[in-house]
């Protein structure tokens, strides 16, 4: 008789070990499902805010833009605290502020003036949970005006880019923790596109 009272505290321990992970996993996939208009709010709004500042103000998209210093100085500034308000604490915002930084440099500078850059996302592929975490896959639509193939040639770009983004839940909130956007290639101008993550 205890081998079998042994047997069936086992079998009621085990069964409550089985129920309790699977009330956790009920629970953790509610709280994920919860959390995914959030997460998707915040990639939608963070690669439109970074599109937006690949450009000059609007009334220097211009062949010869001509944009004072000064004004191009607060603009950036303004670009870099819009860009850092996405980001968790200690993550390396900078890669997408020297991205942003170098290309209205480069405009400013004569060197090719970007008429149009936006960017949408038409679709989210995939979203991995890692503890606070979560990794973002998308397809956005990059529709892009200005030079490619050199410094002087425009060109205009309209096409589909796999993306990615990983966010952390800071404090209830959804912070960038890294970017991932592809930018327009195939060219020579985007290696110095490319070129602007190594600094």
């Amino acid at each position: 008789m205890k081998f079998f009272a042994k047997l069936n505290r086992g079998v009621l321990l085990s069964a409550a070990v089985v129920i309790a992970a699977a009330v956790y996993l009920i629970v953790l996939e509610a709280s994920h499902s919860a959390a995914k208009p959030e997460i998707q709010r915040v990639c939608r709004s963070y690669t439109t805010t970074v599109a937006q500042y690949m450009l000059l103000p609007q009334k220097y998209r211009l062949q010869k833009p001509n944009i004072p210093k000064s004004e191009l100085t607060s603009y950036e500034s303004s670009a870099s605290d819009a860009v850092k308000s996405y980001y968790a604490a200690g993550a390396l915002a900078r890669y997408d502020i020297n991205l942003i930084k170098k290309s209205l440099d480069s405009q400013a500078a004569g060197s090719g003036t970007v008429y149009t850059y936006s960017r949408k996302i038409k679709k989210f592929n995939t979203m991995t949970f890692d503890g606070d975490t979560v990794t973002v896959s998308f397809t956005s639509e990059l529709k892009y005006d200005g030079p490619l193939n050199s410094a002087v040639t425009r060109s205009s770009v309209t096409k589909n880019t796999n993306d990615t983004m990983t966010l952390k839940n800071e404090n209830g909130k959804w912070r960038v923790v890294y970017s991932s956007l592809q930018q327009p290639e195939t060219t020579a101008y985007s290696s110095s596109y490319a070129s602007l993550y190594t600094k």
